[in-house]
């Protein structure tokens, strides 16, 4: 079967870039870890008690400024936590939410990203600005989110990605006045369209064009999920920058097309570092292939070679006797009767979408035997992140029978490659 050019994007590691074209025509002074920030204004302040503040009246604080826009994903899934830190550390700390004009968002962008947010239940409660010219003027970066720390005199102590913000992390920098944090030090002139290490493009000068390159986390090269760009008759390329080799193989092998409760691993499973906790890049890759190829499926099986190759692990689809829930319908099933509903969503959901949202966390498959494959369904709130207890809960609560059974299911088998 002939195959579109395809795009994955892996949400628990995307990290946005934005166009520095005009920030780089408009010369910052791009300050850096040490150097101490002018008293800057914030202007256009949502969620404060002015619309206007200054970085001096911050003064004895730590402040984060959380640089972001409304098409990074990251940035986004990343509010709460920082909610958390500012209700844990209250008047010790200070967070602001920062939209540059460089993103070219507008404010009606900002406020109906928010109110998406707040259908599903989370509401924007920080402190935050848009369409900010200032800070721009003194912080280079390219890569979101992106988090600029500054102590209560106004000396920038860390600059760094997400992950590093944690309680920990905050706690230590109270405390100490400096914590070891990863200095997020963006490549601003670094095109992930560009190959790889080619006209000082991440690193030294080649004459490279066709080849295959995996190599260890990169710092300064951002997080770009894989992406194949095939071309019939003309050198394709596949280029996945500082992502997890769980996330590699899924552009090789589609691993992604069978929910995590279906892969059976006989090969270490601590290699594919599926936890990806924040902080770890020891099993990042920076991966690329360019080469010719007749279609995109045999561009794809060099992918799969060149990943069995050197990792030395294959990954098959069969079919496996396995562990399962079964879900039965009965007659007070709580479905699209909206008299009926328990806690529940604003919109209806189709019980095929409902099963496959559900199983990206049970620890086991859920086996739809209901039989009825256009049931609609009012679940609660966050029902997709509920663990097995959680889950069989609230399946029951909504009148479904839940039992636990073996049945044959397609796993996808991870096996070492001698």
């Amino acid at each position: 079967m002939k195959m579109k050019v395809k795009s994955f994007i892996t949400a628990a590691l995307l990290a946005m870039v934005i166009n520095t074209a005009n920030s780089q025509n408009q010369k910052t002074l791009d300050l850096k870890v040490g150097d101490t920030m002018p008293d800057i204004p914030f202007r256009n302040l949502i969620n404060y008690k002015t619309t206007e503040a200054k970085l001096s009246d911050f003064k004895g604080k730590l402040t984060i400024l959380d640089f972001w826009f409304t098409k990074c994903g990251a940035c986004i899934e990343g509010f709460p936590k920082m909610d958390k830190l500012k209700a844990k550390f209250g008047n010790q700390i200070e967070i602001i939410l920062v939209n540059t004009q460089q993103t070219k968002d507008t404010r009606e962008m900002v406020e109906k990203r928010f109110a998406k947010l707040k259908v599903t239940g989370y509401e924007v409660k920080l402190p935050y600005m848009y369409g900010d010219t200032v800070l721009e003027k003194y912080i280079s970066y390219k890569y979101m989110p992106h988090h600029v720390w500054i102590d209560g005199n106004r000396k920038i102590v860390a600059i760094t990605s997400g992950d590093e913000v944690t309680e920990d992390n905050v706690r230590t920098m109270l405390l100490q006045g400096s914590t070891h944090l990863r200095y997020k030090k963006d490549d601003i002139n670094f095109d992930e369209n560009k190959p790889l290490f080619i006209d000082n493009n991440g690193s030294a000068n080649s004459s490279i064009v066709t080849r295959s390159t995996i190599t260890k986390y990169n710092e300064g090269l951002g997080f770009f999920s894989g992406r194949i760009g095939f071309k019939n008759g003309e050198v394709s390329r596949y280029v996945s920058i500082n992502q997890r080799l769980i996330d590699i193989f899924h552009d090789a092998f589609n691993v992604y097309s069978i929910p995590q409760n279906q892969w059976v691993f006989e090969t270490p499973k601590n290699r594919f570092d599926l936890a990806s906790k924040p902080g770890v890049f020891n099993n990042m890759y920076c991966y690329e292939l360019m080469t010719y190829a007749d279609s995109e499926a045999e561009f794809r099986t060099m992918m799969q070679q060149d990943l069995i190759r050197f990792f030395k692990v294959d990954i098959i689809k069969e079919k496996r006797l396995h562990d399962v829930y079964i879900l039965e319908s009965k007659n007070n099933l709580k479905g699209a009767d909206s008299k009926n509903k328990i806690n529940t969503t604003i919109h209806p959901v189709n019980i095929k979408s409902f099963i496959r949202s559900i199983n990206k966390r049970l620890s086991i498959p859920l086996v739809d035997e209901t039989r009825n494959s256009d049931l609609l369904v009012f679940p609660p709130e966050n029902y997709y992140t509920f663990s097995d207890v959680e889950a069989v809960k609230m399946l029951k609560d909504m009148g479904f029978v839940v039992t636990k059974d073996k049945r044959q299911v397609e796993v996808l088998v991870f096996k070492d490659v001698k």
